[in-house]
């Protein structure tokens, strides 16, 4: 066909017996809406693909099970979001994060920039789910470490004893017996022997030597 081709009706049918195809060239499009609202077509001089809602009105993509995003080449996800569930973030294939009924999980780690901030509704406490241990790292560096035992380590990642640059300690023992050391501050020699402890119980403070070296004031 010559020139342009106008159609009365309502439908368009493409012979289904066989596998066909509509072929169009660099930058011709396909046009729906009154004003040519929804564009189709590739641009020949880029190499892309477009999809184009140029009116007034909003893009949807609606399915009623699961809408995803994949890599043509080998069919890996991208992004899958599924219908009143979740919705999932994929780097190289792998999941790493997706929404939640309460929030969101991360498979992986969480990179801040210099800049950037954790703020913490006032409301809600900090929690980490590991069943063992909770670290705090600066600069690459583990400062803090917390164990399910109940022991703090600063500057140290065997918590049983607590490192420098602590400018003021507030500790509660779990009961009052001279026996129980746990409220107290406890240094470690180097091979990881109890040195030296501060503790108060029974009202009185203590000063021991848990070591066979002296103890020297």
């Amino acid at each position: 066909i010559g020139g342009n081709l106008t159609v009365s009706g309502t439908t368009v049918t493409i012979d289904s017996a066989n596998a066909q195809t509509v072929d169009l060239g660099d930058n011709d499009k396909i046009r729906l809406g009154d004003g040519d609202d929804l564009q189709i077509y590739h641009d020949g001089s880029g190499g892309n693909s477009y999809i184009d809602e140029t009116g007034s009105g909003s893009l949807f993509i609606r399915d009623n099970n699961n809408i995803a995003l994949k890599k043509q080449s080998d069919n890996t996800n991208m992004i899958v979001a599924r219908a009143g569930a979740e919705v999932e973030l994929y780097h190289n294939g792998s999941e790493r994060l997706s929404t939640t009924s309460t929030g969101v999980n991360v498979d992986g780690s969480i990179t801040i920039d210099a800049n950037g901030s954790v703020g913490v509704n006032a409301s809600n406490a900090l929690q980490f789910t590991s069943s063992s241990h909770a670290v705090l790292n600066l600069g690459g560096s583990e400062i803090l470490r917390a164990t399910d035992g109940g022991n703090v380590g600063i500057a140290t990642n065997s918590p049983t004893s607590l490192g420098t640059g602590i400018t003021t300690l507030d500790l509660k023992g779990n009961s009052s017996s001279q026996t129980d050391r746990s409220g107290g501050i406890r240094f470690t020699r180097h091979d990881g022997t109890h040195g030296m402890s501060i503790y108060n119980a029974d009202g009185a403070s203590y000063i021991e030597s848990q070591s066979t070296y002296p103890l020297l004031i």
